[in-house]
């Protein structure tokens, strides 16, 4: 058997655990492969049997086959496990496992004493004299899992920590979890003086996240997982350290813990100095972004380089970003589809759900590679797999069209059953003044009406959450809010009509644009459970704004022509109460077309980042501003386009499969401008005039859809704002610019394909 072996047939303790190591290694490696192999025959397979299916109208027709697939596939493994153990002991000289193995080879061969090996209040039986009778043939030990497993726990009984650690990781990784057992291996060697990091960051996730779906359930304990991630913090484990660094950096309201951005940060470097994927990638977001609060510049070169660091170290979402810069050519890269598809494809092999979605867009639109729709749907598939309801939405058009795929409309309804069967728990926006309690409502749809249930899953960092009293959720009477503020997540909602009391202080609270804080919740109809909804509570019914009372507040100037300033100037005086501290722009080169007389380069004020993301909370609100000139002529016969051009233009790039949508707001006929000081007011809404480009010069612009401007708004890239409006030379101030929120997202945009 070798030196390995027989050492720990001679019962050392490092020996034991490296040979038990080793052999698990082995056995998971070679089954790795043939699951690898055996997985992708299955799901062809289960592909192959849903097109095929009769059931193409039921909603959960797709989903099923593929669970049905995945099924199949753990079978396999299984009838594997059992067919390589009979081969084992047929090499080892036994014509028949039934007629000649004993109970205990039985019980190995179908894997029935693992649990017992696993379970650290079972006893082992003592090592035979001769090593050789049971354990010299290597051909046998390498193809059995129960042997490297008793290997360990040999190791474990002979007070290898390591050992412990592993057979703890065994159990977690047991189908379903040991979780008390596990926690038993890990508590045991964390009670001395030199505990084992590994073991108290272990004990530290399973009790902050619990595992429910253990036998017996493990119930989570955020505030008792805190001293184990702190001690193993302190003695060095890395991963600790990053959730640690994370923790002080955003601050837990529920765990009582204040932001505390320096000492967080000096526990994320220290975590990536280490070479801690996600930290590295996390510093890296924080360096592209900077934290004003915290007098923590942005840094390209600093951000750039760790993110290199992150790559380097194998972070599925570094190599995602990278991806992205290069697909949108943000951050100084220029775009390069074929960059991007090579950083997605890392991205994907390492399961990133996003990665496989965009790596179908790429195919779909042809960007980078021949358009190939069959690859499209392959990696549109992979996405929906993992989740990606972007994926999901892709599949249902495929279908509907038949590209890439037969045309089948029932399935493709059925996919879009599917997803309006999802629950959702509704984004929602509350403006509270300081020192108010309000009343907030929170708001959840099902398609098929069945009764919901509201569950609070993250508390604010500012202000307090309540329960309605009984007397004002029964009655209607004050007081509105219970005796004590809601500090345990989850909680359930007890207040009629779903109804909860937010409370803000007079005084204090980090102000981050306009927003004072937020919350999250799920619904559930006892059988499903939604993604979580967000409530956002602003500081006025602006969801971001630039009043330029300070500087040009990072808006630019694009289409000004070449070697044209691209930033505006600052003008710190008042013209008025409408236009007091202002920035403004003015015409650099005149490109008039001889047909027309227009000038055919206009320029536009851009907004900055904090403008641009995710802005859903804006539909059904407003986009305010101020314009003003002091120079130029604003007759009727000198306006470019006869007044007919574009006041605001609102795009997003990664819209209708990152082919982009542009909507457009016309300066006439809803408004007009005659170079004075005038306040527009634009609303967010599909019936205000909004137009969106069809991308062909023989079309004509069209009025977007409700779900177009909502996706819009999700993923804004960029916001104009015109500034050249004359033929001539003109300069036009900007002023008081303000993203306005409405209600909340509207329900059937959750869903939409778009």
């Amino acid at each position: 058997m070798g030196y390995l072996g027989v050492a720990a047939h001679a019962n050392i303790a490092d020996a034991q655990y490296m040979l038990g190591s080793l052999l698990l290694n082995e056995d998971e490696e070679e089954e790795k492969d043939q699951a690898q192999r055996k997985n992708k025959e299955l799901i062809r397979d289960a592909e192959a049997s849903r097109q095929r299916s009769q059931r193409a109208d039921d909603a959960q027709n797709i989903k099923e086959i593929r669970k049905e697939a995945r099924a199949a596939y753990k079978q396999y493994l299984l009838e594997q496990r059992r067919k390589k153990q009979i081969k084992t002991e047929r090499l080892a000289g036994a014509a028949s496992v039934v007629q000649h193995a004993t109970t205990g080879e039985l019980d190995r061969a179908f894997g029935k004493t693992v649990e017992l090996l696993l379970d650290p209040n079972s006893k082992l039986e003592p090592l035979l004299e001769n090593g050789d009778e049971d354990y010299a043939d290597i051909t046998k030990t390498h193809l059995d899992t129960t042997i490297a497993v008793e290997w360990l726990r040999r190791a474990a009984d002979n007070s290898s920590r390591d050992a412990h650690v592993q057979l703890g990781n065994l159990c977690l990784s047991h189908d379903p979890p040991m979780a008390l057992q596990a926690s038993a291996w890990f508590t045991r060697v964390t009670r001395d003086e030199n505990p084992h990091p590994d073991a108290l960051y272990n004990l530290g996730v399973m009790l902050f996240e619990g595992i429910q779906h253990a036998e017996p359930p493990f119930p989570g304990n955020k505030g008792a997982s805190i001293p184990f991630f702190t001690r193993a913090a302190e003695v060095g484990d890395v991963s600790a350290q990053f959730f640690m660094g994370m923790l002080l950096h955003q601050g837990d309201k529920e765990l009582e813990i204040e932001p505390n951005f320096r000492s967080g940060l000096m526990l994320i470097e220290m975590a990536a100095s280490k070479g801690h994927p996600a930290a590295l990638y996390y510093l890296a977001q924080l360096y592209r972004s900077g934290d004003e609060a915290n007098n923590f510049p942005a840094d390209s070169a600093k951000f750039l380089e760790h993110l290199d660091k992150a790559m380097e170290a194998g972070d599925a979402d570094a190599f995602f970003c990278m991806a992205d810069m290069y697909f949108h050519g943000s951050d100084g890269f220029d775009q390069d589809y074929e960059q991007a598809h090579g950083f997605y494809m890392v991205a994907a092999e390492q399961g990133h759900a996003d990665a496989f979605c965009c790596l179908g867009a790429l195919y779909y639109n042809g960007n980078g590679s021949k358009q190939d729709f069959k690859k499209a749907f392959l990696y549109y598939q992979e996405a929906a797999d993992r989740d990606s309801m972007e994926a999901w939405k892709n599949l249902a058009e495929m279908y509907m069209v038949g590209r890439g795929v037969p045309r089948n409309e029932a399935t493709a309804t059925a996919i879009i059953k599917m997803l309006k069967k999802t629950l959702i728990a509704r984004n929602l926006v509350y403006h509270v003044d300081p020192g108010a309690e309000q009343v907030l409502y929170l708001k959840g749809f099902n398609y098929d009406g069945a009764k919901l249930s509201y569950t609070i899953t993250s508390l604010p960092l500012n202000g307090e959450i309540y329960q309605l009293s009984d007397i004002y959720s029964e009655y209607g009477y004050e007081p509105k809010r219970a005796a004590s503020p809601i500090t345990t997540i989850p909680t359930t909602v007890t207040g009629s009509n779903n109804r909860v009391v937010f409370l803000r202080p007079p005084f204090g609270g980090p102000r981050r644009d306009n927003k004072y804080a937020e919350f999250r919740f799920t619904v559930t109809d006892g059988v499903t459970k939604s993604n979580e909804g967000i409530v956002v509570i602003t500081t006025s019914d602006a969801l971001v704004s630039s009043t330029f009372d300070l500087d040009i507040d990072k808006w630019g100037i694009v289409s000004n022509g070449a070697g044209a300033d691209s930033l505006p100037h600052f003008q710190p005086i008042s013209r008025g109460v409408q236009l007091s501290y202002y920035i403004y722009g003015l015409d650099a080169v005149i490109h008039r077309r001889e047909d027309t007389g227009d000038d055919s380069m206009l320029w536009y004020f851009t907004a900055p980042p904090k403008f641009l993301g995710n802005h859903w909370s804006a539909y059904g609100g407003s986009l305010d501003f101020v314009l003003s000139s002091a120079e130029g002529s604003f007759d009727a016969a000198n306006l470019n386009l006869a007044g007919m051009g574009h006041l605001v233009e609102l795009e997003c790039a990664t819209c209708a499969q990152f082919t982009g949508i542009t909507l457009a707001m016309p300066l006439s006929p809803v408004f007009s401008y005659d170079g004075t000081i005038t306040q527009f007011q634009l609303p967010l809404n599909e019936l205000a005039g909004w137009v969106k480009d069809p991308k062909n010069i023989l079309l004509r612009w069209s009025p977007p859809t409700q779900c177009e401007l909502v996706s819009v708004l999700s993923g804004l890239s960029a916001l104009r704002i015109l500034g050249d409006f004359t033929r001539g030379y003109e300069s036009v101030a900007l002023d008081s610019v303000a993203l306005r929120h409405g209600p909340g997202q509207p329900v059937k945009c959750y869903t939409s394909t778009v």
